[in-house]
């Protein structure tokens, strides 16, 4: 018996018709439709009005009447037909933002509850901060119910989540902690690992009462790589950078020029710049509008400050001396004069692609051709390599498989989010499948009256609104967290390690907006070119090409006006490398590792790599940046123009992480980086990810 709650009152007058449809859905976006009988002299049915349904004494469904049109007659009965078009209570929170920041340092369980002065594990250091459960869920009526210790995924940059919706954000942390979240009709909030779903209460086998059974495989999700675009990022720090004379022909292994007494100019733009020294004959110059040693600020900044010398701009390319100073003018081919910029940190673009190779090789043997099936995210929120290469790679993990999705109707309640177990050998089925949408049917019953049957959806992949194009696009993770507890997808366990490091390597070099220029000639051809530029359009009133044309009259007022944009930077894919890297010495020694034996040499894989030539020699780079998970991690390299112009044969990591330790990992790569070479003129990134599984 289907009882019909308004308001938190139960209302016996409402009749419910057949052909309603409640929806559940694992992405919390529901549209759910429902017809209603009610007479005239009580009608108070109004919008935003709370509804509740319960099947005898278990809830089914509840959320607000967004919507409410009224059935047409040719005569006045004495009852009013209602067609209602309801949200569920996922919805409460999915117009509200969440306007909060967090600092570094803090971890999942802070970001959900707050970091209070009255909690027992009050974090001194990080400060006192509110969270999202009493400042957004709780008010809105939610109980805090069920959710797990989430504190080992910490929060390695701050988290400025102004604008962003409170229903994204916790979508976003669930997907970097393999988790999930639900408001249940009686408005409680839960938030538990995948592995700690709750089975369905029945399984799918020959002997079930489900009817209307479909099983279909498709090809959807199956992506073999995937690239991700990013914004800009910042380079290594560059020690010493010698700059070059004005009149002499520019080469790639430099990167500062001298354009006259007054100003350097970068090839590459310029995020920061500490100090510049300048020589004559070895020591400071005497003519003293010459300081031997130069403190580089930014203009409007230290334009008055007596103790900066020198202007720049971040992201410009000159550093230009103050009134009253100079540099020493460098002669072609002659040391008496020299010029060195220190500590320089310059702009790069961030991106990244990584290959499944064997799944590549499985669909190229199917198919033919290379195998290759390439997703692109573009997202300028993500600075950093090694952010780049764990999105690609958590990606591949979720879109690198055929999908088998089941369809089924029963009588039986289930629950978005569980798992079934089906056992169907003539379909092929046999495991646990994720219950991913739900959708309860009001029918009408020759014995019971109006019922509720349920059809159901459950997959080996997320849900996928099949009316929203073909292939796939999924949401991109926005901002970063790192933690100790390793994703958990399934619950099937296997004895065997493999140590797993993924390599990329790509060579970029910075599209200029002359080279735009030359390549675009007119609007028309720039229109053919660069067909699409989201972020000049509006959903309601897009800006064409010709108004466009009609606002930004010449290519130096467009530069002043649009200071970037990232996709039509040049990207120049490189090299990647993927398998188990590990020397027999390095085995030995996580052998001895794992006995529990002390093991006094072995190496950080995250921390410093030897890169080795033909001959065999070695030089030890540092990472800029190292990103590591209870699993795994990402170190990154950023190699100018002017470092290892050879070809590199080997990236290893020596015992100790010394340039002369006996190699723990080891790949042979083919990196053509040498002086002159097609490559060569490049700044490359190196990006190592390396996992235990």
């Amino acid at each position: 018996m289907i009882r019909f709650f308004l308001n938190q009152q139960e209302r016996d007058d409402i009749k419910i018709m057949a052909g309603g449809q409640l929806e559940q859905l694992s992405t919390h976006a529901t549209s759910s439709s429902l017809s209603i009988e009610i007479p005239v002299k009580t009608d108070d049915i109004k919008e935003c009005d709370y509804v509740e349904l319960y099947d005898s004494e278990q809830i089914i469904f509840a959320g607000i009447i967004m919507e409410k049109k009224q059935a047409t007659f040719n005569m006045t009965p004495q009852w009013k037909i209602y067609d209602l078009t309801l949200s569920g209570n996922s919805d409460l929170i999915t117009p509200l933002f969440v306007d909060l920041t967090f600092p570094a340092g803090a971890n999942i369980k802070q970001i959900l509850y707050g970091n209070n002065r009255s909690d027992p594990d009050f974090d001194s250091d990080l400060g006192s901060f509110l969270g999202l459960f009493g400042t957004r869920i709780e008010p809105e009526g939610i109980t805090i119910n069920d959710v797990d210790d989430f504190s080992g995924f910490i929060l390695s940059e701050s988290a400025y989540l102004w604008g962003r919706s409170v229903s994204d954000t916790l979508d976003e942390i669930c997907s970097i902690a393999s988790a999930w979240w639900e408001v249940t009709p009686d408005k409680r909030f839960n938030m538990k690992y995948k592995s700690n779903r709750v089975p369905a209460p029945f399984t799918l086998d020959n002997g079930s009462k489900a009817f209307n059974l479909s099983v279909s495989n498709d090809a959807l999700t199956y992506y073999s790589a995937c690239r991700v675009n990013g914004g800009t990022g910042t380079s290594r720090k560059v020690e010493e950078s010698s700059v070059r004379g004005a009149f002499v022909e520019r080469v790639h292994e430099y990167v500062f020029y001298q354009k006259d007494a007054e100003t350097i100019v970068s090839l590459t733009p310029i995020h920061s710049v500490v100090s510049i020294t300048q020589t004559e004959a070895g020591k400071p110059p005497a003519d003293p509008a010459m300081p031997g040693t130069i403190k580089v600020g930014y203009k409007g900044l230290h334009d008055d400050d007596p103790e900066y010398q020198a202007l720049m701009t971040s992201g410009g390319t000159e550093i230009t001396m103050k009134e009253g100073y100079k540099l020493v003018v460098i002669i072609p081919n002659s040391p008496y004069y020299a010029i060195t910029v220190n500590d320089a940190v310059f702009d790069v673009d961030v991106f990244i692609r990584i290959v499944d190779p064997q799944l590549a090789q499985e669909i190229a043997a199917k198919r033919g051709g290379t195998g290759v099936i390439e997703y692109a995210l573009e997202d300028d929120s993500i600075t950093d390599l090694p952010t780049a290469a764990n999105v690609a790679q958590d990606f591949l993990k979720s879109h690198s498989r055929i999908a088998t999705e089941i369809s089924f109707s029963t009588f039986s309640k289930c629950e978005v989010g569980q798992l079934l177990t089906a056992d169907l050998p003539y379909y092929s089925i046999f495991g646990n499948y994720e219950i991913t949408k739900i959708v309860a049917t009001t029918i009408l019953d020759r014995v019971s009256g109006i019922v509720f049957q349920y059809n159901v959806t459950a997959s080996t992949v997320d849900y996928r609104d099949p009316y929203k194009g073909l292939w796939y696009r999924p949401i991109v993770t926005k901002f970063t967290l790192t933690g100790d507890q390793a994703p958990e997808d399934g619950i099937f366990l296997n004895n065997a390690i493999n140590v797993k490091t993924f390599i990329s390597v790509y060579a970029s070099g910075v599209t200029t907006w002359a080279a735009i220029e030359e390549n675009a000639t007119s609007w028309e051809l720039f229109e053919s070119l660069y067909p699409s530029w989201q972020l000049l359009q509006s959903p309601t009133s897009p800006i064409t090409w010709n108004s466009l044309q009609q606002i930004v009259k010449s290519w130096a007022e467009w530069e002043n006006k649009i200071k970037s944009w990232a996709w039509i930077e040049n990207i120049e894919l490189g090299w990647y490398y993927l398998g188990n890297y590990l020397t027999n010495y390095g085995k030995e020694k996580l052998m001895q590792f794992m006995s529990g034996e002390s093991v006094n040499n072995f190496a950080d894989l995250f921390g410093a790599i030897c890169l080795e030539n033909n001959l065999g020699g070695r030089e030890l780079f540092e990472p800029q940046d190292v990103s590591k998970t209870a699993t795994g991690g990402v170190s990154t390299f950023f190699l100018l123009p002017t470092d290892a112009t050879y070809v590199i044969k080997k990236i290893l990591v020596p015992e100790n992480n010394k340039k002369d330790g006996e190699a723990i990992l080891s790949a042979d790569v083919d990196i053509d980086h040498i002086y002159g070479g097609p490559r060569g003129q490049y700044s490359i990134t190196i990006a190592i990810s390396t996992t235990i599984e």
